[in-house]
């Protein structure tokens, strides 16, 4: 079997119909409060960068470009089950495939 990468971005992954399964030899996960205060920093960061630009008129520059800004939180490898094409295993990068679905849910429960 040939392995071939497809580079996606983390909202590519989250927007997909992918379940993501990690499978059972993976290490346990291990962020700790450290690690979410990191991660929330960078976001709050990526913010403070973007929102001057997405407060602009929309007739100014921007227009029919998106604004995007980019966080490299580090590779995550999946590989598609043998048996069900919507479940992937999470090969590498558990720490912030979690990471990253858990500061989603925190997102989302605060704004409710």
């Amino acid at each position: 079997m040939v392995m071939q990468a497809f580079p996606s971005t983390f909202g590519d992954v989250v927007k997909s119909s992918r379940r993501l399964i990690i499978p059972v030899y993976q290490r346990h996960y291990r962020w700790g409060k450290s690690n979410f205060e990191e991660l929330f920093r960078d976001v709050l960061q990526q913010y403070k960068t973007l929102l001057p630009l997405l407060q602009l008129p929309e007739d100014i520059a921007l227009t029919g470009r998106s604004v995007t800004s980019t966080h490299y939180m580090g590779a995550v490898v999946l590989r598609q089950s043998e048996t069900d094409t919507d479940q992937w295993d999470v090969i590498d990068g558990q720490q912030q495939a979690d990471g990253g679905q858990s500061l989603l849910a925190a997102l989302r429960d605060v704004s409710l």
